[in-house]
């Protein structure tokens, strides 16, 4: 027998016999008929021999087999550019039978000389584990495992790889990495005081409902959101349903009696439900606030309504009109313009009548052009010079509602103090806008009453003020009525001396020593004794302090700090005075953590509406819970 040289990995374990129709296996002396091709001699070493699936070559014979499968490669190409005629190469067809040869023989390279990884237990778990991420942050169904496509790729990635079933995947894998993310989150929420919850409603496209519910508080200074529940609601959304859904999720995680406050938009069910049947405080959307301050004013001026329809038309028109969306486009690459579309508005979106009146604004020139050149019975008559002008008022009217919202939309960054001063800042930035029309200054009177009556009373909300004051960048200056800011210290110092006094109460018993109890020795009368009358009046008058003058002395010198810059951290802040002001960091970690709004909830069904669609409109409540979790907090 000799050794039969051959290119694949496999001659180096199978010799050829001397018939040349069959060959030996090298480890085993197994037998198999020849038929020129190695397929079955490649599965015989996975199946008994995978460890001689390792390629053994030294480095110079890679490089060999490299070199060589790279002149194989562009030998079709460099003859096609050597050639004196070039026009041989004359249709598509024969460049893609090159591309599929050179993919032929590339698949051909990995399966026959690449090395192959040996598949472990702990291996496989990680790449398990990738293929769950996948689904998690790209948003991939489930049953992507048993798309062609995706088994092919992984297979000639590595063919020892066999990808979990969608019931392995859906059953096993995705549960396991949730719980085991989900058992690290509940330990740092059970360890916490105090937490505030947002909460909202969904429904999906293919008309189920849900509720979402997440965690807010603060750890190690460090601001956390963990997702609760995406849990599928079968009762109404009254009231009573839904304080039962929320009661029922809470007390699940075990958090119901830490919770301090809870966010959602101004909805009556959800208000009711929160105040009488949970009997927990309740804090409005400050996000969805804003922008029904907007709709009142908008709706309130009889003289914009027309000019919103004429925009409305314009909008439709060329987001319905082919002809005319691409004439838009070309015109603009025309007057050298970055390639804009037009924004319709749409109801359930807050700031989308900003939005769309903005960017009409913008295409204001090339829009114009292509209106007056449509030839068209069905083109919308383009606004009036006197209608423009009133379009720009109620831009800058309704700018710095888009930058409120901006500022209150984070998760990141502590938003709760911000609310007052925010509020404060609106009405001031409003009160300097420059109009030019007698309808925009009906808006922004119209804005001033509607901010005043729907916010105006967040200044004296305890949450909201008690969030402000605990805040070193804001204390006291961030109100606008100096009342309102003493009030509010007033209830901090108020609610330490409540801490003060139960932490006293649950000090241990100090034991009054009598004379029998101790041992009686001669008093020595010295100068030192002069003092002694008046050292244990202080000691006295120090160990008897009433909680409510030890509060106001924290709070007095929590005050005496100095203001923390506008865009530092506030958490920073009491991480490095949590030592001075231990009571009073605490309650800066319960107030702090609350959000101004309810996006938070609201951002996980706009994750939910990639995951509902229609190739997995069937995905389970609870596979969905798992995947947004992860989504979340991976």
């Amino acid at each position: 027998m000799r050794s039969y040289t051959r290119k694949s990995i496999v001659w180096n374990y199978f010799e050829m016999r001397q018939d040349k129709q069959s060959v030996m296996c090298n480890i085993c002396k197994k037998q198999y008929k020849y038929y020129g091709n190695t397929t079955n001699l490649k599965e015989h070493l996975k199946r008994l021999h995978p460890a001689a699936l390792v390629k053994k070559e030294d480095q110079s014979a890679k490089k060999s087999t490299t070199q060589g499968y790279a002149e194989k490669c562009t030998t079709p190409a460099t003859a096609a550019s050597s050639s004196s005629n070039l026009n041989r190469i004359k249709n598509k067809p024969a460049e893609t039978s090159i591309c599929t040869t050179n993919v032929k023989r590339a698949r051909q390279s990995v399966e026959d000389s690449a090395e192959v990884i040996l598949i472990t237990e702990e291996y496989r778990q990680l790449l398990d584990d990738l293929v769950v991420k996948l689904v998690v942050t790209d948003f991939q169904p489930l049953s992507i495992v048993e798309d062609r496509g995706f088994k092919e790729l992984v297979a000639n990635l590595n063919p020892n790889y066999s990808l979990p079933s969608k019931k392995t995947l859906s059953k096993q894998l995705l549960p396991q990495c949730y719980y085991k993310l989900y058992a690290g989150f509940m330990e740092k929420l059970h360890s916490q005081d105090h937490m505030s919850i947002t909460t909202d409603y969904w429904t999906s496209n293919t008309e189920k409902a849900y509720i979402s519910v997440t965690a807010h508080f603060i750890q190690d200074w460090k601001l956390y959101a963990i997702t609760l529940a995406i849990r599928e609601v079968s009762v109404s959304n009254n009231s009573e349903d839904t304080g039962a859904v929320l009661k029922d999720i809470l007390d699940e995680v075990g958090v119901f009696d830490k919770v301090v406050t809870i966010v959602t938009n101004n909805a009556e069910n959800m208000k009711q439900a929160v105040l009488n049947d949970l009997n927990k405080h309740h804090h409005p959307c400050v996000a969805h606030t804003v922008n029904l301050c907007v709709n009142d004013a908008l709706d309130s001026i009889k003289g914009l309504s027309p000019i919103l329809t004429k925009c409305r038309l314009l909008v439709g028109h060329f987001k319905l009109c082919t002809l005319s969306y691409r004439k838009l486009h070309q015109k603009q690459e025309e007057m050298g313009l970055q390639a804009l579309g037009l924004k319709r508005e749409v109801p359930t979106l807050w700031n989308s009548t900003y939005l769309m009146m903005e960017r009409l604004l913008r295409l204001k020139q090339p829009l114009s052009i292509v209106l007056a050149e449509l030839t068209l019975e069905s083109a919308p008559n383009n606004l009036s010079g006197s209608e423009w002008a009133i379009v720009t008022d109620c831009v800058v009217a309704l700018k710095p509602f888009i930058t409120i919202t901006e500022e209150l939309a984070s998760e990141k960054y502590v938003t709760m103090s911000k609310i007052v001063p925010l509020i404060k800042g609106l009405q001031f930035t409003l009160r300097l806008v420059s109009v030019d029309t007698f309808v925009g200054e009906q808006l922004k009177e119209s804005l001033l009453d509607a901010i005043s009556n729907r916010l105006g009373y967040l200044e004296v909300n305890k949450m909201v003020a008690k969030a402000t004051i605990v805040d070193p960048r804001f204390k006291t200056a961030g109100f606008g009525i100096d009342s309102n800011a003493r009030t509010a210290q007033d209830w901090l110092t108020e609610e330490l001396a409540i801490i003060l006094e139960n932490k006293t109460e649950d000090a241990p018993e100090v034991i009054e020593l009598t004379e029998d109890m101790v041992e009686t020795k001669p008093q020595i009368v010295d100068e030192g004794n002069l003092w002694l009358h008046f050292d244990q009046k202080v000691a006295n008058a120090s160990s008897v302090e009433e909680p409510n003058s030890m509060s106001a002395i924290m709070v007095k010198q929590y005050f005496e700090t100095k203001l923390l810059p506008r865009k530092d951290d506030p958490l920073m802040y009491w991480k490095d005075h949590e030592r001075f002001f231990p009571e009073l960091a605490n309650l800066a970690k319960k107030y702090l953590s609350i959000p101004a709004t309810s996006i938070p909830a609201e951002r996980l069904f706009s994750k939910s509406g990639y995951m509902l669609n229609e190739r997995r409109s069937r995905l389970p409540s609870k596979n969905l819970n798992e995947i947004l979790f992860l989504n979340a907090n991976m």
